[in-house]
């Protein structure tokens, strides 16, 4: 009770990224006479990221003496699919390999408008069936890119090898004009 806080909230999409700021918010809750005044929701744009960071600025004293409690909500996202072929479809899901392929809703179905109720044939689930596993969920080796660093690095130690012979050879041909036959030191 009586807190106002800044606070910062900060997404990134894999654990080795680096955390990018989302947004920013005052937050409160106050008491006035007799009734409890609390800041509105903050309404946090979907960006897709998997994982979220709450920094609170204690600049102001913090969070009080409690323990804070956040409520977190998600509106998740409609799929809608284009069936091709007959019945009965299969979805797949969780697998590394595969790239995003998203179209606009306007592609699938034309005339569609996010306003206006439109109908479309919904479809149900049935049982869920195990494919591949946890091992298709770990992304796949990208040997064009391991053989591009491979190739490059092979390069860099072949023109480190030449630098190496031409400079011996530099400092052979610098002993032999100094250190001629003829002459006596």
């Amino acid at each position: 009770m009586n807190s106002l806080v800044q606070l910062q909230i900060l997404s990134r999409g894999k654990t080795s990224d680096e955390w990018r700021p989302v947004t920013r918010a005052l937050v409160y809750r106050l008491r006035e006479r007799d009734h409890e005044v609390t800041s509105p929701e903050i309404i946090v744009p979907s960006n897709g990221e998997r994982y979220w960071l709450l920094r609170v600025d204690h600049k102001g004293g913090g969070v009080g003496s409690g323990v804070p409690a956040m409520q977190i909500g998600w509106v998740p996202q409609k799929l809608v699919f284009a069936a091709r072929g007959p019945q009965p479809f299969q979805l797949a899901y969780g697998s590394g390999a595969v790239k995003p392929a998203a179209f606009a809703i306007q592609s699938l179905i034309p005339g569609y408008k996010t306003d206006t109720e439109f109908m479309v044939q919904s479809a149900a689930l049935g049982e869920p069936l195990t494919l591949a596993g946890a091992a298709r969920l770990r992304a796949a080796w990208d040997y064009k890119k391991i053989m591009l660093w491979a190739s490059l690095i092979l390069g860099v130690a072949v023109l480190g090898w030449m630098a190496y012979r031409l400079s011996r050879q530099a400092s052979r041909q610098h002993d032999t004009t100094n250190h001629s036959p003829g002459k006596k030191e």
